[in-house]
């Protein structure tokens, strides 16, 4: 895999200044995102790095070791699940019941499962 992919930033200060904010997550919010998503709490950094950092990178970057759920999910439904996720942890980056994030995460969830059945649909 080439690193320039991912890491196009050549100066560590910039590339440091410019993750700072986006990759600092609390441990209830990974855990909840974690709890939600069913896997690592590590994926789910790696998976809001990518998010926060590489949002437009990611339509050419795909991967099939990225599930949600055990569901394979094409890149632009990634995308849109990821730009998701961006946004809940903006908007509930200080609240600290995990029920209330999971909640939000379902809803996330479920539309993309909605997506996944309707697209299985079309095709039989």
């Amino acid at each position: 895999m080439d690193t320039d992919i991912l890491y196009p930033v050549k100066h560590k200060r910039q590339y440091r200044r410019k993750t700072q904010s986006s990759v600092v997550l609390s441990d209830c919010t990974r855990e909840a995102i974690a709890l939600e998503l069913e896997v690592s709490t590590r994926t789910v950094q790696e998976l809001i790095r990518i998010a926060s950092t590489y949002i437009d990178l990611f339509n050419e970057y795909t991967d099939d070791n990225y599930r949600l759920n055990g569901l394979p999910i094409d890149s632009k439904q990634q995308v849109e699940v990821l730009r998701q996720i961006r946004q809940v942890r903006q908007k509930y980056r200080h609240v600290k019941d995990k029920s209330f994030i999971k909640k939000e995460y379902q809803k996330i969830n479920q539309r993309v499962k909605e997506e996944q059945n309707g697209s299985q649909e079309s095709n039989s």
